[in-house]
């Protein structure tokens, strides 16, 4: 009795663990805005946290490319952002799973920057408090790569209607998508798959 107690809820912890975060319906993203209250922006700044611009579509087997400016006010461009690898990371401060990942996804590129690998996060977070929820989550977890906001969904929509939360992109050099993931992943996980391409 007790071992199938320890393996169905080992089997619902790695459920939860791996699927991720679905996003909310329509409905209930509306319902969320109007519950939230709005903040007044504090002034403050997080250094990492950009302003997205624009996305341009991909008619090759490449990444869409982003147009972001950074904390800096200098325009980047995904394009010429990328090195040997590009780590894309969709997620949002309200997510369990999301939350489990993030302090494996700041030990990966830590152990990773100086081997040709960047990291930019893209936060789904929508409301007049997104920016304000953002910053929170960014300087609770010491996250110290390039993050920005995704309001109104179009760069999830532009690679590929990312569906669950955290998914991640894998690209290389040239931009193109090398891998996917749906759901948390381990720093161990990361680390292994992306030193297949470095």
């Amino acid at each position: 009795m007790n071992h199938r107690i320890f393996f169905l809820t080992y089997f619902s912890f790695l459920v939860f663990f791996v699927s991720g975060c679905n996003k909310n319906t329509a409905d209930e993203r509306e319902e969320n805005k109007q519950q939230q209250s709005v903040s007044q922006e504090t002034g403050t700044t997080t250094p990492v946290l950009g302003e997205y611009l624009f996305v341009q579509a991909s008619n090759t087997d490449a990444a869409p490319n982003l147009h972001w400016k950074d904390a800096q006010g200098n325009s980047v461009t995904l394009s010429s952002f990328t090195e040997k690898l590009t780590l894309v990371n969709f997620w949002t401060t309200w997510c369990g799973p999301c939350k489990m990942e993030t302090p494996d996804m700041v030990e990966v590129q830590n152990e990773l920057r100086n081997k040709g690998v960047k990291f930019l996060g893209i936060s789904a977070d929508t409301g007049p408090s997104a920016s304000e929820d953002v910053r929170e989550f960014i300087n609770h977890f010491k996250l110290s790569y390039p993050i920005i906001i995704d309001r109104d969904e179009e760069i999830q929509s532009a690679f590929g209607n990312v569906r669950a939360y955290p998914t991640t992109f894998l690209l290389n050099k040239d931009g193109k998508i090398v891998s996917q993931w749906i759901g948390a992943r381990p720093k161990e996980f990361f680390l292994s798959e992306i030193e297949k391409f470095l």
